[in-house]
C-alpha cells in the first residue's frame, strides 16, 4: 500500500486528531501470542498493552529453562 498525505490547511493539531479517532490508530489491536504460554493465539488487547499484558492475557509463561526472546514488529 501507499499512502500519501498532503500539505493541509488545517491545523496540524487538527490532522492528528483526526488520525488519532480514525481506524490508522485504533483503540484496540490484535495481537499473536505463541510459544511457551498457557493459551496461545490471537488477542485484541488495549493499543498501549505492554508485552508482559499480552503474555499474562495468554494465560502467562509456562515453566521453562533457558533463553526466553521476545519479537516485537512495528
Amino acid at each position: 500500500y501507499k499512502i500519501i498525505i498532503e500539505k493541509s490547511a488545517k491545523p496540524v493539531f487538527a490532522e492528528i486528531l483526526k488520525a488519532y479517532k480514525s481506524n490508522i490508530n485504533p483503540n484496540r489491536i490484535k495481537v499473536t501470542i505463541i510459544g511457551r504460554v498457557e493459551s496461545p493465539g490471537v488477542f485484541e488487547l488495549g493499543r498501549g498493552a505492554s508485552v508482559s499484558e499480552a503474555i499474562l492475557t495468554s494465560g502467562g509463561l509456562k515453566a521453562f529453562k533457558g533463553k526466553t526472546t521476545i519479537l516485537r514488529y512495528k
